[in-house]
């Protein structure tokens, strides 16, 4: 609850500069850009968070025998890349991405980008 509050604190403080700085214009592409970012920071949250869940329902109880439990546990590069997949190829994730994009081309291409307020 108290990060909600802290955002919105930050989107009013952030929202008024941008008019005060860039009038109306400084205002669509701040705000546009805040709802696209936090859609992508948003679905990093959860892809991660079920990545986490995940390996830890996985995880089996360690035997006495722990020299041979983390012989086996060590994972080549490849092998973790691949565990985690889920993490960056959560389909949300890259929803968000593509929405991101797409509000910087609209406002790029009808000539409506201001890039200090978007950023």
């Amino acid at each position: 609850m108290i990060i909600a509050k802290i955002t919105a604190v930050v989107f009013a403080v952030f929202f008024l500069i941008s008019f005060a700085v860039w009038g109306v214009c400084g205002i669509s592409n701040f705000s546009a850009s805040f709802v696209a970012f936090s859609l992508v920071a948003l679905s990093s949250f959860i892809g991660y968070k079920r990545l986490i869940f995940a390996s830890r329902q996985s995880e089996q109880p360690k035997d006495d025998d722990e020299e041979e439990v983390e012989g086996e546990e060590k994972l080549s590069k490849t092998a973790v890349l691949l565990k985690t997949y889920k993490g960056w190829l959560f389909p949300f994730r890259l929803i968000s991405y593509a929405i991101f994009v797409l509000v910087f081309l609209y406002f790029s291409n009808n000539g409506l980008l201001n890039i200090g307020a978007f950023l």
